[in-house]
């Protein structure tokens, strides 16, 4: 597919191309940037606010020193900024490839803002195009189009889809793909390391229905699967604070610090304030009291999630969990002709707006118990392909896709009319 005249293919330098895309048409749903400009205002007008009264009243208490206190006020500030860049980047913006001999430069552009994201081009093993997606409603599957809203990814060696470009027509964007794929095509063809590699494009229907099936362990995973007797095992080492929490520990450290800061300014400049010096502020010491507490339970709780540990045995006919913590060891077990499923799912808990993924055990009556929340999600991927292998649900639904694929559906209802009969 050629590619086409609303995006403008530049030449710059010898291995440099750069190509500009128009101002995305999404019609009435333009006015969405607003919210979140309007946010913007918002939270920066509430931070000036609270600054220039919080940090005043440091300056009067402290002098010069007490204008420290409004560095607590960056968070929300940057937050602001962030919130209001990308309302423009959606009512102004466009978006601009630069292709060079080792990368793809993805840029979303708004006047002097820019936003940028690098890619090895050594990497990209396939373009893809997505425009439809299909979902799941009252047990119906839909496919919903959206030619004029389609997204551009790439998928690299090893990895996952990363987004190149989003909110333009599809056939843009696959004639866009096309001529990327041509263009590294044209430069692997130059090298005789990697002549044989092609680098595709294809366009992907996203659906929401059906596991992921992963059989081979993915590499570099510290989980140790042992066989037993009638089955397996799968001991889950702790994760570490750092990894296991999903950023949970380090913004638990952020909001201690700030309580450091925050409780002795805002304590001496109240203290300091009242005629009885020996006089408790109870309103005070309770708010303070409420804040550090969700700090340290932040805290422990990201402690928790990065020193749990588990073992996993599976047999014909049952799967049995153990969970060490830092609140002690915990025991289950399922009879496997008592499970729907076990699969990926999310957790409830989100680390800026992307879902922290966990193990789901689904029970017959449709009831889910979530464990080994933030772990990687390809081990998880593995550990539920495994472990959901012998569930009679998922064999008999096997066995009816299977059926319904080899045009034997008629003999399938047949022998279940015997069963029944017997």
């Amino acid at each position: 597919m050629p590619l086409p005249a609303e995006i403008q293919e530049l030449t710059e330098g010898i291995d440099e191309t750069r190509f500009v895309l128009p101002r995305r048409n999404l019609g009435r749903f333009r006015g969405l940037a607003w919210i979140p400009i309007l946010m913007s205002f918002v939270i920066g007008g509430f931070m000036v606010f609270w600054t220039v009264g919080f940090a005043g009243g440091m300056v009067q208490a402290f002098g010069p020193g007490g204008a420290m206190a409004g560095l607590v006020a960056l968070p929300g500030f940057l937050g602001a900024a962030s919130l209001l860049s990308l309302g423009l980047f959606v009512l102004l913006g466009h978006a601009e490839l630069l292709v060079t001999h080792d990368q793809l430069v993805c840029i979303e552009r708004c006047g002097l803002l820019r936003w940028r994201r690098h890619i090895a081009t050594e990497k990209v093993e396939q373009f893809l195009v997505q425009s439809s997606f299909e979902v799941t409603r009252n047990g119906v599957k839909e496919v919903q189009h959206f030619e004029n809203f389609a997204c551009l990814m790439a998928k690299t060696l090893g990895g996952k889809p990363r987004w190149l470009v989003v909110g333009y027509p599809r056939d843009w964007l696959l004639g866009l793909a096309t001529e990327l794929a041509g263009q590294l095509n044209r430069e692997l063809a130059q090298d005789s390391v990697q002549s044989e590699r092609v680098v595709a494009v294809e366009e992907v229907l996203v659906s929401d229905t059906g596991p992921v099936e992963l059989w081979e362990q993915p590499a570099g995973s510290p989980i140790i699967r042992e066989d037993i007797p009638g089955g397996f095992s799968l001991l889950v080492p702790a994760p570490g604070v750092w990894k296991g929490s999903a950023g949970l520990f380090t913004f638990s450290l952020f909001w201690c610090g700030f309580m450091v800061i925050f409780t002795y300014m805002a304590g001496e400049f109240r203290f300091q304030a009242k005629a009885n010096i020996a006089e408790i502020d109870w309103f005070f010491v309770v708010f303070a009291l409420c804040f550090w507490a969700i700090g340290i339970g932040l805290m422990v709780a990201a402690i928790n999630m990065g020193r749990r540990q588990a073992v996993i045995a599976a047999t014909a006919d049952q799967i049995k969990l153990m969970q060490s913590s830092l609140f002690g060891t915990s025991r289950k077990e399922w009879f496997l002709a008592d499970l729907q499923n076990v699969q990926l799912g999310p957790s409830g808990m989100s680390v800026n707006d992307v879902p922290v993924m966990q193990l789901h055990i689904i029970e017959a009556n449709g009831k889910k118990f979530g464990m080994l929340t933030g772990r990687d999600e390809a081990e998880l991927e593995w550990m539920a392909t495994h472990l959901r292998q012998n569930i009679p649900a998922i064999q008999r639904l096997k066995a009816l896709q299977d059926a319904v694929n080899a045009g034997r559906l008629a003999d399938l209802d047949q022998s279940a009319d015997v069963d029944d009969e017997e």
